[in-house]
């Protein structure tokens, strides 16, 4: 029935969208680990990080790279090092602290 139709054709572009936001966000995440570069207006291709971390060799050593160059990360990386993190409140709060909006 056409009513039907209208509902499955809804139902994709739900779909559709949802996925969408995920890929964006993936995308946007990788890009501020700097595992990718934006490759024109809408493409991105894996950036040489990006490309060690998928070799088996490298992949501990880029992944911890990719980590700490995050700026945020790094600042609490720093500031715990060598001592436990503390609860996600308290860890809230800090990155204010620091500078970040949560």
């Amino acid at each position: 029935s056409s009513r039907h139709r209208k509902q499955q054709l809804y139902l994709i572009r739900m779909m559709v969208f949802r996925n969408r936001g995920l890929f964006h966000l993936k995308t946007s995440m990788a890009q501020i680990l700097a595992l990718v570069d934006k490759d024109g207006r809408c493409a991105i291709k894996l950036s040489g990080l990006g490309q060690m971390v998928g070799n088996g060799a490298t992949e501990s050593e880029a992944r911890v790279e990719s980590f700490l160059g995050v700026p945020l990360y790094s600042a609490i990386c720093e500031k715990y090092k060598g001592r436990n993190l503390p609860t996600a409140k308290a860890l809230a709060r800090e990155m204010k602290a620091i500078g970040f909006a949560s």
